[in-house]
């Protein structure tokens, strides 16, 4: 999505790289999303990923035994409840959100 959207222009190769980040804070900047070294819900959101890194996340979460729900794509309470479960069984910060330390846990790459 950045390289469609003319934030990055190597080659994709799903490697969080010095060029990735400067492609991900190109295009916070650009959409005057806060400063932050990463992906985060806002960043998703602007980006038009959400839906589908939901339903990632859920797809894993229910691997791991932590989320038994339908994976809907939607960020529900049940979703945001089995977040914060994962995230406190493996000593993340106990947040209910969608963040690189969660996705990089559950072997995710957005």
């Amino acid at each position: 999505m950045l390289l469609a959207q003319g934030f990055y222009n190597g080659t994709v190769d799903g490697v969080d790289g010095p060029m990735t980040r400067a492609a991900i804070a190109s295009f916070r900047a650009h959409h005057k999303l806060p400063v932050a070294a990463g992906v985060d819900w806002q960043f998703l959101q602007q980006l038009g990923l959400s839906s589908v890194v939901v339903r990632r996340v859920q797809e894993a979460l229910q691997t791991s035994g932590h989320y038994s729900g339908a994976t809907t794509g939607e960020m529900d309470a049940a979703t945001e409840a089995a977040i914060l479960r994962y995230r406190v069984d493996r000593g993340l910060p106990a947040i209910r959100d969608i963040d690189d330390p969660l996705l990089i846990s559950l072997g995710i790459t957005a």
